[in-house]
């Protein structure tokens, strides 16, 4: 029997036997890929359509990207609705209503986030993010560290873990708790600061871990910035010879000024620091 789907649609098919129906074979050449999952649940008129939770989830994020808080709760409120345990839900509701400076809301819908199971890393790390946001918002900066320091080792996405560490170096330092910055890892900044803006082979060698870093030397060396200068944020002491430093960076190349953070990751071998590699770049 044939059956015919149509695009984006639903469709019913009534098979006329007596006979118990224990298998259905599709032909896998002719099987589309749903692209549209509006029409999956529908309330009282199944004529008139309703935005999936999904599809809602979607036009929130795109939303909240333009500022758009109001209308992007309203939309997360709807999909939470239609799919009460999806953690990422509710935790991009938390956003969205810190964002509006709603922080009991927040933290509610944080923490009905992290308590769904199974657990996801990014709802994880948006949720402890609202967390730390809401602390922030109420002036209580102290208690804002722990759920960010949390958030920075949950994120699995890049846009999580640019807001976390933002947010932790924030309440670090409106707590008096920025970690203190070892002289020597300023020497090594300071020097590479100056070997980039002349990055040649024999300057760039000891300082840095060629093998790890073949793409960022490339672009240094391709289009050689005429300025660069890096400002320490924060330093996260990875164990006895291994840091994380959020750095600021603020740079000038073919005539173009650009400015970004990212996460240099040094190691020590001999006494003497190394880039061993770089994170999170984002300077532009």
């Amino acid at each position: 029997m044939m059956v015919t789907v149509p695009s984006e649609n639903i469709a019913t098919v009534e098979i006329p036997t007596a006979e118990k129906i224990t298998a259905v074979e599709i032909d896998p050449d002719k099987l589309l890929l749903q692209t549209n999952y509006d029409n999956d649940a529908r309330d009282g008129d199944m004529k008139l359509p309703r935005p999936s939770a999904q599809t809602l989830f979607n036009q929130s994020i795109a939303a909240f990207n333009k500022a758009e808080y109001a209308e992007a709760e309203t939309k997360l409120r709807e999909a939470a609705r239609q799919h009460t345990a999806n953690a990422l839900i509710h935790a991009w509701l938390a956003r969205t209503l810190a964002a509006q400076k709603k922080f009991d809301e927040a933290v509610s819908e944080a923490n009905a986030a992290l308590k769904i199971e199974p657990a996801v890393g990014s709802a994880l790390a948006w949720a402890h993010i609202s967390l730390g946001q809401a602390a922030m918002g109420r002036n209580q900066a102290a208690e804002a560290v722990a759920p960010l320091r949390r958030a920075i080792v949950e994120a699995e996405e890049a846009p999580a873990q640019f807001a976390a560490r933002a947010a932790l170096i924030q309440a670090e330092r409106a707590a008096g708790g920025l970690p203190p910055v070892d002289q020597s890892v300023r020497t090594f900044i300071t020097q590479l600061d100056a070997v980039i803006k002349d990055p040649s082979s024999d300057r760039l060698t000891p300082l840095i871990v060629r093998n790890n870093l073949k793409r960022f030397i490339q672009g240094l060396t391709v289009t050689r910035p005429s300025a660069w200068a890096t400002e320490i944020l924060r330093v996260d002491t990875l164990d006895a010879n291994r840091v994380a430093i959020d750095v600021a960076i603020t740079a000038r190349a073919e005539n173009r000024d650009q400015s970004g953070t990212a996460v240099y990751i040094l190691s020590r071998a001999s006494g003497n620091w190394a880039l061993e590699d770089v994170q999170l770049f984002n300077v532009k």
